[in-house]
């Protein structure tokens, strides 16, 4: 796959997301998809990152951004049992 449309799709896809989530932005999904993709092929190395990593350079930088809540995210995750992160998204679905 290439490098480029490979970033653009995990950057659509952690979008979507976080749409689903319940959560939206102020800007248009395609207006952030197309600034976040830009900005990660400029990064030296990105081919050499992992889907999850991509995907947590996205949300720490719409963290940077105040559009979205790292921590938050950071501490369900590392503070949960699966059972716990499965019974939230029941919970929110």
């Amino acid at each position: 796959m290439k490098l480029e449309t490979r970033i653009k799709a995990i950057v659509t896809h952690t979008i979507e997301d976080f749409n689903n989530s319940g959560s939206h932005f102020k800007e248009s999904n395609k207006k952030i998809i197309k600034w976040l993709a830009s900005d990660l092929m400029n990064l030296k190395d990105i081919e050499e990152l992992s889907t999850i990593e991509i995907s947590l350079l996205i949300l720490q930088k719409l963290d940077s951004l105040d559009l979205v809540n790292l921590e938050m995210i950071t501490e369900t995750i590392t503070n949960s049992k699966r059972s716990d992160i499965v019974q939230i998204r029941k919970k929110g679905a």
